[in-house]
């Protein structure tokens, strides 16, 4: 989603044409910026965007928070990949919602992911209390704050402009 956030704000900079799905991750983006007080994207998200065009990251990346990599969160990652066949990107996203750190709010996880692919939300849905019960097996030997972690409500962007 803010991949597509940030080519919005690409296309305005050049004075072009946005897509739909451009235009729909913008009203995502909004919505959530007022109904959730701390939006997030992972450093290397971060990275990317100051990397290709660093006027038109600088509208996404006013109102987010970098996630950074919790402990335990490349184990999760591997696990996530290796037991029900999500790709390493997918595997390390799920992760960073169950154990990116917010180091200034001092919190680990969040509540919910947004994502574009549709596939990928009705497959998490579909495993999700097997990716649970793997999850709080990993879960039960770890100490605080990480013994009480959940997993993160998966949405498609659709679903958050409805």
């Amino acid at each position: 989603m803010i991949r597509l956030f940030y080519y919005y704000h690409l296309a305005l900079v050049r004075r072009q044409q946005s897509t739909p799905e451009q235009i729909e991750s913008a009203l995502a983006y909004d919505i959530l910026s007022e109904r959730i007080p701390h939006l997030y994207i992972v450093e290397e998200t971060k990275n990317v965007l100051l990397r290709r065009y660093a006027i038109a990251a600088q509208p996404v990346l006013q109102k987010v928070h970098v996630l950074e990599k919790g402990r335990y969160l490349k184990r999760w990652a591997r696990r996530l990949r290796r037991n029900f066949g999500f790709s390493r990107e997918v595997g390390f996203m799920l992760a960073y919602g169950t154990f990116g750190v917010d180091v200034t709010r001092k919190t680990v996880g969040v509540d919910l992911l947004v994502t574009t692919d549709i596939k990928l939300v009705n497959e998490y849905r579909q495993n999700f209390p097997t990716i649970h019960e793997k999850l709080q097996s990993l879960l039960r030997n770890l100490p605080s704050p990480y013994g009480e972690l959940e997993l993160p409500v998966l949405r498609a962007i659709g679903e958050i402009t409805e």
